[in-house]
């Protein structure tokens, strides 16, 4: 285990409170605990929560590789580039109402560190093992990859990525040598008093073109029995991990196949909650439900085996988990999804994408539900909406309320924040329109991260 006092400038750290909707900000990091070896992990973990018992805050992420200080499964061997488990200890921290919205971000050259043939090849294997019993569910991924200029901004590009995916337990850690940027909405598991709950996350469908499409899919994926299947074997799986820290009997289902929508997908969650038991430690709580059960599969033991022969890299942070411990007891650990983690020794971004494979699962479908889960990166799904308004002399924009109205319903769909006040202010719609003397076609582009151009393309007598 290895223990520093922070040095100048110390590591910078912010998360997304879930239950009072605020940002904590650790701004006064006097100590960092880190340690390499599984064998170190559960004594640092005790050692995260005697500092927190003294009244100091604590923020940190363990690797999806420390599992094997709990599960006695080693994963694909580590890159040491990030240790096991990592917490910074702060004096107190600052509670922010809003972070910075970064709405644009140049497009990036993202590659695959796993092609589609070895992926359908990795796919046909978890089936043969499906097959012969040894697994019911292999949680399978790879990563993304892109190099970056040595100016690249990491704390702008966490907030565009949380202003794209919009999830609830984001968290920013930047550790000197690494920074991790994680939109995650899944949450691993929180503790406030007794109650402890976890929100598992299965179940996956990207947003429609249409509003009318996207209800449809909605009610695809609520629907779907293959994704309620997969959904219930998680739960069920986490209703026994949660049971080993629970009061007897208090373990409840409260809410079963949710659907949450976000800019990108639809997700399928269900939450558990129970009454825990006195005096359970953060060792204890991370030895009875680390990793979670979403991003392994089932059963939990034989797949992570499978997992370490299917995947060549070790995922590290992702698929990990991240959070805070405060001194009045309340803790909450997110799942590490949906998250980039930068390099700064050789200027690389990686992220990791995946899904659960399940005996009917389709290969070209899964690689696509992959791909949608990375579509809140720049240059993976990048789109605008386009609208056309016609404009004639003496008359004005034709049908402009209809028009903006349908802009808005298209913003509505896809999570993009609209002020069509704001629109019908901008000189392009009135100030400039008064200048024209021949029609004109104004096609009002909007993107994805809420900001809209105009431009006036001209059209002659003749053309008309």
């Amino acid at each position: 285990m290895h223990r520093s006092i922070t040095n100048t400038p110390p590591p910078r750290i912010c998360i997304k409170d879930d239950c009072s909707g605020k940002w904590l900000s650790f701004k006064s990091i006097k100590h960092v605990l880190w340690c390499d070896s599984t064998a170190e992990v559960e004594a640092l973990l005790l050692e995260v929560e005697a500092w927190v018992a003294r009244g100091w805050y604590a923020a940190g992420f363990v690797c999806y590789e420390a599992a094997g200080a709990f599960m006695g499964v080693e994963a694909a061997p580590s890159t040491a580039e990030l240790p096991l488990v990592w917490f910074a200890l702060s004096e107190n921290v600052e509670k922010l109402d809003h972070i910075d919205i970064c709405r644009e971000w140049q497009k990036l050259p993202w590659h695959a560190d796993c092609s589609y043939a070895q992926y359908r090849s990795g796919l046909e294997l978890i089936k043969a093992a499906i097959e012969r019993g040894e697994t019911y569910q292999v949680n399978y991924t790879y990563a993304l990859q892109t190099r970056v200029e040595a100016d690249f901004n990491p704390w702008e590009f966490f907030c565009y990525l949380n202003h794209r995916q919009q999830g609830r337990y984001a968290a920013y850690m930047d550790t000197g040598s690494h920074t991790i940027c994680s939109a995650s909405p899944e949450l691993f598991y929180s503790v406030d008093a007794d109650r402890i709950a976890t929100r598992p996350m299965k179940g996956t469908i990207p947003r429609g073109k249409t509003a009318v499409e996207d209800a449809r899919l909605a009610e695809q994926l609520q629907c779907s029995e293959k994704n309620r299947a997969e959904n219930l074997m998680i739960v069920d799986m986490l209703r026994n991990d949660i049971s080993h820290l629970a009061e007897t009997g208090s373990v409840v289902t409260d809410k079963l196949f949710s659907l949450e929508k976000y800019p990108n997908v639809w997700q399928m969650t269900s939450t558990v909650t129970a009454t825990q038991r006195r005096k359970i430690n953060l060792a204890e709580q991370f030895r009875a439900l680390f990793p979670c059960a979403s991003i392994t599969g089932a059963p939990k033991r034989n797949t992570m085996e499978w997992i370490s022969r299917l995947e060549p890299h070790p995922r590290g942070v992702y698929t990990g988990a991240m959070g805070f411990l405060l001194p009045e007891g309340r803790r909450q650990f997110s799942v590490a999804i949906r998250t980039a983690v930068y390099s700064r020794n050789n200027h690389q971004l990686r992220y990791g994408v995946g899904g659960g494979i399940v005996w009917d699962s389709e290969c070209e479908d899964e690689w696509c539900e992959s791909r949608s889960k990375a579509s809140v990166l720049p240059g993976v799904g990048d789109f605008s909406l386009l609208e056309t308004l016609l404009w004639l002399p003496h008359h004005g924009f034709r049908n402009l309320k209809y028009h903006l109205r349908r802009l808005s319903a298209s913003a509505e769909v896809f999570g993009i924040p609209v002020d069509i006040h704001y629109i019908r202010q901008q000189p392009a719609i009135y100030g400039c329109a008064t200048r024209l003397i021949s029609a004109r076609y104004m096609p009002t582009c909007l993107r994805p991260v809420g900001r809209m151009s105009m431009m006036c393309l001209c059209t002659t007598n003749e053309e008309r």
